[in-house]
């Protein structure tokens, strides 16, 4: 996981890899900071182009590549800065199942979107 340094009311992007280890498809519903305003799933579009997804299924063995280029995680309007090696608390939505993780601001994650 890739998450962006930003400042305090700003934006930060967060890029993974996730893997449908299971045999039933999942459906993934984003990631959220509890220290932001708002979250969304991100598609390019080319040119310049964006458009927000509400979901993205993932079948039994795929790899979601969320990589920051194609796909992202945009959030918005956070509480308090992101500084490099620091921790924030989040949250990962898969169906109906919310899980709690941490994730690790990593200083040499540069958005390109």
């Amino acid at each position: 996981v890739r998450v962006s340094p930003a400042s305090m009311g700003g934006r930060t992007h967060i890029a993974f890899l996730l893997e449908n280890l299971s045999a039933e498809r999942v459906l993934f519903g984003g990631i959220t900071i509890a220290d932001a305003e708002q979250s969304r799933i991100v598609a390019s579009l080319g040119n310049g182009g964006k458009t927000i997804l509400d979901s993205i299924p993932i079948a039994p063995g795929e790899v979601l590549s969320v990589d920051g280029e194609a796909i992202w995680i945009e959030v918005d309007g956070l509480a308090k800065d992101l500084r490099p090696r620091g921790e924030i608390g989040a949250t990962v939505t898969l169906g109906a199942v919310v899980i709690p993780i941490s994730l690790t601001v990593d200083d040499g994650y540069k958005p390109m979107n």
